[in-house]
């Protein structure tokens, strides 16, 4: 029988990848669709191979690019330091150290070794987590989906269209900012939480 947390690791394929690369292979389809129907036919099933086909490919060019933000994103999250999840990070990382030996506490990350020690100790925790996790790579593809859709809108000259595809990055990448602090942020609560409970030997 299927584990909720084997059920929401295809949910964050599916937010990360498929998702994502099929909104973009839909734009390119119906916008190019008399260039696209020279090289293949896009009716019946061969259509539905093909926008299988791009959504895979796209979405994980997609997701590579998208993984650039991630560095903004530490840059940022230094910079504001928030509170509560540097606490619980540092928390965490304590107790991470207590419990490997000091040359492997420089093999894994803090995030890692929690992600890893709830995955296959405590599933049931990593069910919050990957929703965020889903929800905050879902948000990091749309920013960079939303200037391509722009570039598209301003090249079939609708201009005032684009200015809203375009303006709508921010509160995706707000989104994407805030989903993935909560996501680390209660990977480390519950670290901490598991320890106090005396879970964690």
């Amino acid at each position: 029988m299927a584990k909720p947390n084997d059920f929401f690791v295809g949910i964050i394929d599916l937010f990360a990848i498929l998702l994502p690369g099929g909104v973009l292979t839909f734009i390119l389809l119906t916008e190019y669709e008399s260039f696209f129907d020279k090289v293949i036919n896009l009716t019946g099933a061969q259509g539905w191979v093909a926008f299988l086909f791009g959504s895979y490919l796209l979405g994980h060019i997609i997701f590579m690019i998208g993984a650039k933000l991630d560095d903004l994103y530490d840059a940022q999250r230094k910079k504001k330091n928030p509170y509560t999840n540097e606490s619980a990070y540092q928390c965490a990382t304590k107790i991470k150290n207590r419990l490997l030996d000091k040359e492997e506490t420089k093999s894994i990350n803090t995030y890692h070794w929690s992600i890893s020690f709830l995955t296959t100790q405590y599933p049931e925790a990593m069910v919050e987590i990957n929703r965020l996790v889903a929800d905050s790579k879902f948000f990091r593809s749309l920013v960079v989906i939303l200037p391509i859709i722009s570039l598209i809108l301003i090249l079939d000259k609708l201009y005032l269209h684009a200015v809203i595809f375009l303006a709508l990055i921010v509160p995706c990448y707000l989104r994407y900012y805030g989903r993935r602090l909560k996501s680390t942020t209660r990977a480390y609560q519950y670290i901490v939480m598991l320890n106090g409970l005396g879970k964690i030997l």
